[in-house]
């Protein structure tokens, strides 16, 4: 069991389990910008479950202001957080294969 406002690593379709639910890292996709720009992102997808919920998300840096992706499950709110970490007070960057998952009440 993973605590939540701690890094933790992945792998793909690896399950990771925290409180509330499991997670897996499902992949990875590049695409281009919008309205066709020169510029391309990476989105992160993720599969959120418990034995009653199977939810998917993805996160992305979009435009370059990296930043927590909320999102809610099973009636609780939560952030994920990739590359860089506004909940841990220090060594904010993230590996590659670092998350930090937090639980807001």
């Amino acid at each position: 069991m993973n605590n939540y406002n701690s890094k933790v690593k992945f792998k793909l379709k690896q399950e990771i389990l925290f409180p509330d639910f499991s997670i897996q890292y499902m992949g990875k996709e590049t695409v281009q910008g919008p309205n066709q720009a020169k510029w391309k992102m990476t989105i992160y997808h993720f599969q959120v479950l418990n034995d009653d919920i199977n939810k998917k998300i993805s996160w992305s840096s979009g435009s370059g202001d990296i930043g927590p992706l909320l999102f809610e499950f099973n009636n609780k709110n939560f952030a994920l957080e990739l590359k860089y970490s506004e909940i841990l007070e220090s060594d904010n960057n993230l590996k590659e294969n670092e998350l930090v998952i937090t639980r807001y009440d």
